[in-house]
């Protein structure tokens, strides 16, 4: 059923202030021009007498009420991006960016790509990163948009929020009953670390909707070292997905998604397996990125 598979693809994988500174004074007052041969009666004590009431202690002395201290810090306020959590193994934040890939969707040969759109607001007004995500074979494909965000409910790390996706027959609209974490947070990858997640979602299928439940546990496997397609090998994070996602009731898939992430780049290899049958469901090599730097 084409529809199960998709299900499972979209949601089983885891896609200043002013500164100033005084005048300096002029130092002019007091400079005494008369005859040096008169005794002038004034004898020249001069009630200004040169002390120069401004003394050269100079009321700025240069400390610079600005000190630069610099109050816009760049913290880019404007964006909000800095309110949300990074990691290199998922560069989000790097709005602009394009993967391209091979992929193979139930045996047929494809291609797909990931857009990074940068930072945004979910359907739901959660503050996110936004994601474009296409698929395309012979034989169908999809198309949409994916929200993620982070450290959700004291709980750190990367999160799916919720999902949109054209997936041919018609519109498809997720957002789980729980945010689903996807990857813990930069220092605590490789830790060897496990977690498990649980949760709802009434899909809107071109108006019908449809009840998901989908539930599983992520794994962290040892690093390992990863050749990209143009020989270049970097050290890749590694995570795998063991699922369960029940369709509404009409069918039940039992799968295993495995993922590889290079810090700077992101997804650069995917593999998703039927457990029923042992058959691919999905799979997806990088063949080129822009607007990235692996690290």
């Amino acid at each position: 059923m084409k529809l199960s598979i998709y299900s499972a693809l979209l949601l089983a994988a885891g896609c200043d202030g002013p500164s100033y500174q005084q005048d300096k004074p002029t130092d002019d007052v007091g400079q005494d021009s008369g005859d040096t041969n008169e005794t002038d009666t004034d004898t020249d004590t001069d009630t200004d007498s040169d002390t120069d009431a401004d003394s050269d202690t100079d009321t700025d002395s240069d400390t610079d009420a600005d000190s630069d201290t610099d109050t816009d810090t760049d913290t880019d306020t404007d964006t909000g991006v800095e309110e949300l959590c990074t990691n290199r193994y998922d560069p989000l934040e790097e709005s602009g960016y394009i993967r391209y890939y091979d992929v193979t969707v139930a045996g047929t040969a494809g291609t797909g790509q990931q857009e990074g759109w940068g930072f945004g607001y979910s359907t739901e007004g959660d503050r996110a990163y936004m994601m474009y995500d296409e698929v395309t074979t012979s034989t169908g494909g999809w198309s949409g948009t994916l929200w993620n965000g982070c450290d959700y409910g004291g709980v750190t790390g990367m999160y799916m929020l919720e999902w949109e996706a054209d997936a041919g027959l018609g519109m498809m609209y997720g957002t789980p009953s729980e945010p689903r974490k996807y990857l813990p947070p930069e220092a605590e990858l490789g830790a060897g670390s496990s977690w498990t997640y649980a949760y709802t979602t009434e899909v809107d299928f071109s108006g019908l909707p449809m009840n998901l439940t989908v539930n599983g546990t992520y794994l962290e496997m040892p690093l390992s070292s990863i050749e990209l397609y143009d020989g270049t090998t970097y050290d890749a994070y590694h995570i795998k997905n063991t699922y369960m996602m029940d369709v509404g009731g009409f069918s039940q898939i039992n799968g295993e998604i495995e993922q590889w992430y290079v810090a700077g780049l992101g997804l650069v290899r995917e593999t998703n397996t039927n457990l029923d049958d042992g058959s691919d469901v999905m799979s997806r090599e990088l063949t080129g990125y822009e607007g990235l730097t692996p690290r």
